[in-house]
């Protein structure tokens, strides 16, 4: 047999031999330069991978239960036992092991949980300092014919589910381990070109814990270099702004989203106040300060900002802070991105936050418990993708409220709730949406210009003279109003309307009682029209198109709207341009803040 001796100093003497018996021994002292690593379990795997290199094969691996001489109750041996056994590009996973120690199985188990491995198939202990017993049990496990690169299906699930691995000492969290894990394996997604944001840590991959997992959830899907994808977020709107907050975002985060957003033409904006010491509450009172001081077109928000959310499942402070948001500003566009392996335990509250109206949507970070597949990964950075564009394009709904808020704490304004409704519907763009908000901009123009065209302003500040020119879908041919008491009706010259005279006493009246076969266009209430022109163009000084297209508008509504089913003559992006050159430059001039 070829026998692999480790640290043969901490064994019996015999086994410093190069031949015992008829068996060859190779001995390493697998902790030879040690001044060299940081983390152990890194040096562990490198000081394995660089024995077992060139090919060499061996029969049987005897070693003491710990490595280090200093401290006879580290176990470090049965680290190493597990690392080959979780590595199949060691080529000795069904290799048996040979513990020498004077302890028992069960004192070292009952010390270190990782004394599982003890328990598990092909795995044999002895406290024999007799080189015959030696000699004679290494026969014994010899007798099997055990294959050193090989374990049966059923032998490796039993090794699994026996062994228990704790998470290291420094990771607090599965929130921390999760972070990391989901950083390497979405860097590996994208082709760099050499250029890949650095993280913090990138030797976690190496941690016996991480191989335990891996290895019981199966061998994950390698991403085909030749399929890397572009590292950039597709479609995002250029120059958009994304408030990044997450407590994680330092361990590498920070670097890969912000690497992306660049990519796409646009800036993350992480929130680096994350200071040990801080209570909870002083914390979320940085955050929403720094909020408050920071232009963004969306927020991307990690559930557990603090050490106390991990105690409780209740008032996270993610969701604290998203709450707050949406109450100011229910047009906040906030994106949950999370490493917590429960979220959808928070699904009902996420979508209860600001008063009912939720987040846009929220992504889980991937952790090594879950087997994600590359289709599977490819679809969870695309799904947050996704939502970063909507929440881009979706961000003038926030400036929408935040201006009528303006107009609405001039004290005069009243509220006007049919435009509540209209900018909450902006961000659903189907087809019935886009019909009621249609409607909605034309009753309120309706109802604020036409029905009561006079309302806000006095009567000598109409025009005294003029003209306005009318796009032949449009144009009216009748138009009633009453000067001095006396109820008159207007024509027009073939494509305008013509003042000449003093409308100092004009009240524009609606049109019911004109006759129909007089008027040009399918309107019922053409003198409506006319005073949305004259108001709109004379009054606000609107321009010849900005006027048209709000009686184009109104035209859809009369003709298409209410009678046919089909698609829209309009876009929504149609719409939002009269909100923005119309309606708010209306409420600008009758309420200046």
């Amino acid at each position: 047999m070829n026998i692999l001796v480790i640290n043969s100093f901490l064994l019996p003497y015999f086994l410093e031999n190069n031949n015992l018996g008829g068996h060859t021994i190779v001995s390493e002292d697998i902790l030879k330069n040690t001044s060299l690593f940081k983390d152990f379990d890194e040096f562990l795997y490198d000081r394995t991978e660089e024995i077992f290199k060139d090919g060499k094969d061996f029969d049987l691996i005897v070693l003491p239960y710990s490595l280090n001489r200093d401290n006879l109750m580290e176990y470090s041996g049965l680290r190493l036992a597990c690392l080959i056994r979780f590595t199949p590009i060691f080529r000795h996973q069904g290799v048996p092991f040979l513990f020498l120690g004077p302890a028992s199985s069960e004192e070292v188990y009952k010390i270190d949980k990782l004394g599982s491995v003890l328990y598990t198939s092909r795995i044999f202990t002895s406290n024999t300092n007799d080189e015959t017993k030696f000699l004679s049990l290494i026969h014994d496990i010899s007798s099997f014919h055990f294959r050193k690169d090989h374990l049966t299906e059923e032998q490796y699930k039993s090794f699994l589910n026996r062994v228990q691995i704790e998470a290291p000492s420094n990771y607090g969290t599965h929130h921390s381990i999760a972070n990391e894990w989901a950083i390497l394996r979405w860097i590996q997604m994208f082709d760099w070109k050499g250029n890949a944001p650095s993280i913090k840590n990138d030797h976690f991959k190496y941690m016996l814990y991480f191989k335990w997992l891996m290895a019981k959830m199966g061998v994950r899907d390698e991403f085909n270099n030749k399929k890397l994808q572009n590292p950039i977020i597709p479609n995002l709107p250029p120059k958009s702004r994304i408030l990044y907050i997450d407590d994680e975002g330092d361990k590498g985060w920070n670097n890969l989203l912000g690497a992306l957003v660049r990519n796409s033409g646009s800036e993350l904006i992480p929130f680096e106040g994350f200071k040990k010491g801080l209570s909870k509450e002083e914390l979320i009172n940085n955050i929403e300060k720094f909020i408050e001081i920071t232009p963004a077109h969306c927020y991307l928000i990690d559930l557990r900002l603090h050490d106390d959310d991990f105690s409780s499942n209740s008032n996270l402070s993610g969701l604290k802070i998203a709450d707050d948001l949406l109450k100011t500003n229910r047009g906040k566009q906030i994106i949950i991105l999370t490493a917590s392996n429960k979220s959808w335990n928070y699904e009902n509250a996420i979508k209860k936050i600001g008063n009912n109206k939720g987040v846009l949507g929220y992504v889980v970070k991937e952790s090594p418990e879950y087997n994600y597949s590359t289709e599977e990964t490819y679809e969870n950075f695309s799904k947050l993708s996704r939502l970063l564009v909507e929440a881009c394009n979706n961000s003038f709904v926030a400036d929408y409220i935040e201006k009528l808020d303006r107009f609405e704490k001039n004290g005069k304004c009243p509220k006007f709730d049919i435009l509540e409704n209209f900018i909450d519907m902006l961000c659903l763009d189907k087809d019935e949406t886009l019909r009621t908000n249609a409607l909605n901009l034309n009753v309120f123009i309706e109802d604020y210009i036409v029905a009561k065209p006079l309302k806000y302003r006095t009567k000598n500040e109409l025009p005294r003279d003029g003209s306005f020119e009318l796009e032949p879908d449009t144009k009216p041919r009748l138009m009633r109003y009453k000067k001095n008491k006396k109820e008159k009706v207007a024509e027009y010259d073939r494509d305008r309307i013509v003042f000449s005279q003093d409308f100092s006493s004009v009240e524009f009246l609606s049109t019911s009682l004109v006759p129909k076969d007089k008027i040009l266009m399918n309107d019922t209430d053409p003198g409506a029209v006319a005073t949305i022109a004259i108001v709109l163009h004379h009054y606000y000084n609107f321009s010849k198109d900005t006027c048209n297209s709000v009686l184009k508008l109104r035209n859809i509504r009369n003709n298409v709207i209410a009678h046919h089913p089909g698609k829209l003559p309009i876009k929504l992006s149609d719409l939002r341009k009269i909100f923005e050159d119309v309606i708010l430059n209306i409420l600008k001039k009758d309420f200046p803040c």
